[in-house]
C-alpha cells in the first residue's frame, strides 16, 4: 500500500506524531497534505502559543507584585529534556532574560547562543522577541512548557 492510498484519518494520526519540522516540511510536500495536516499544526500552534502566553502572564503578575528594582526578584525555570536547564526572569536592567544552566562558557552545544550574541544569555525589553524566542525553544523540544517558579 502506498502512502497516498492510506485513509485520511490516518494520515492525520501519522501527522500528529510527527515533530515540528517534519509536520512543517510534510505539509509542504503537496496540496492535500497541507488539506489534510494543517488542522494538526494549527491545533498544535494554539497550544504552544497558550503556555507561552501563561508563562509571561505569570512572569508579569509577578513582576508586578514586586518592586521592579529588585534584580532577578522572581525567575521561573523551564523544563527541558535536555541536560540543562532555561531560567526566564527579570531584572533592573533589562525587562526579560533567559539563561541556560549549567551557565559556563559558550561553546556548540549552546541552546540560547543561536538567538542571542553567542553568550548562554538573552536580555530584551521587547516581549514580542521573548515570546517568538520562547515559541522557537518549545516548537524544537528544547523546552517542554512547563515550568516551576523559582528563588534567585
Amino acid at each position: 500500500m502506498e502512502f497516498n492510498d492510506l485513509p485520511t484519518d490516518k494520515i492525520v494520526e501519522i501527522c500528529e506524531h510527527m515533530d515540528y519540522d517534519t509536520l512543517i516540511a510534510f505539509i509542504q510536500t503537496s496540496k492535500e497534505y497541507y488539506d489534510v495536516c494543517n488542522s494538526v499544526l494549527t491545533q498544535r500552534n494554539k497550544a504552544y502559543n497558550k503556555i507561552i502566553d501563561e508563562i509571561l502572564d505569570m512572569l508579569s503578575i509577578k513582576s508586578e507584585n514586586s518592586n521592579s528594582y529588585i534584580t532577578s526578584k522572581y525567575m521561573i525555570s523551564l523544563e527541558s529534556p535536555l541536560e540543562r536547564e532555561f531560567r526566564l526572569a527579570t531584572s533592573k536592567w533589562y525587562n526579560y532574560s533567559i539563561t541556560e544552566i549549567p551557565d559556563y562558557e559558550y561553546d556548540d552545544t549552546s541552546y540560547i547562543a543561536k538567538y542571542g550574541d553567542g553568550n548562554n544569555f538573552i536580555s530584551t525589553d521587547d516581549i514580542n522577541r521573548l515570546r517568538s524566542i520562547l515559541l522557537d525553544m518549545l516548537r524544537h523540544g528544547i523546552i517542554t512548557g512547563r515550568y516551576t517558579f523559582r528563588n534567585p
